[in-house]
């Protein structure tokens, strides 16, 4: 499975997103990453994208994520890279984290608002958390518009099982008072 991974991503950090290193480089320049910026990574499982950044920027990394066990690993991985200084675990929900307002500079999330029910608490809990000029990066799993109704069913039968929307991502984030400056 890392050797697939490895091929597909451009990592092997144990299948946790998938999320490719191009995209975690694009959101390191989206997030404008570097030392001395607080990295908040949501859904952080072992450790991938986050502890990645964190070791090509310098930048300081929350890891959050619920299974104690992925951020067990990710701890360990961020010893063997490192940045273990530079990289701290959580375990809570994303859409009730227990930080303070405002006390990141930039918000990562990979693949985890597809694969939860309550996508708009998470928007509004990185809303709460990300100073007043902070930004966020993430990447989702979504199923295309316009499909149909056979391929729209095939889709959802291969997709995160949250993945399907009666409202579209921007409409979310537009809800949860975040505006979009760039989207791939």
């Amino acid at each position: 499975m890392l050797s697939i991974e490895r091929e597909v991503c451009g990592c092997d950090f144990g299948g946790n997103s998938w999320t490719s290193q191009q995209q975690a480089d694009d959101q390191i320049r989206i997030l404008g990453l570097k030392s001395g910026v607080k990295l908040i990574d949501l859904g952080a499982g072992s450790g991938w994208p986050g502890i990645y950044m964190a070791r090509q920027t310098g930048c300081d990394v929350t890891l959050v994520d619920m299974p104690e066990i992925a951020l067990k690993i990710a701890e360990q991985r961020s010893q063997e890279e490192g940045v273990a200084d530079r990289v701290s675990t959580c375990i809570a929900d994303a859409a009730n984290l227990p930080h303070e307002n405002a006390s990141f500079d930039a918000i990562s999330h990979s693949d985890l608002l597809c694969c939860l029910v309550r996508k708009r608490g998470v928007l509004e809990q990185c809303r709460r958390v990300i100073r007043p000029d902070g930004i966020m990066a993430f990447t989702v799993i979504s199923i295309a518009p316009g499909l149909s109704q056979s391929e729209h069913a095939r889709a959802l039968a291969n997709a995160p099982e949250f993945a399907d929307m009666e409202s579209d991502y921007l409409a979310l984030l537009k809800a949860s008072h975040w505006q979009v400056t760039e989207q791939v």
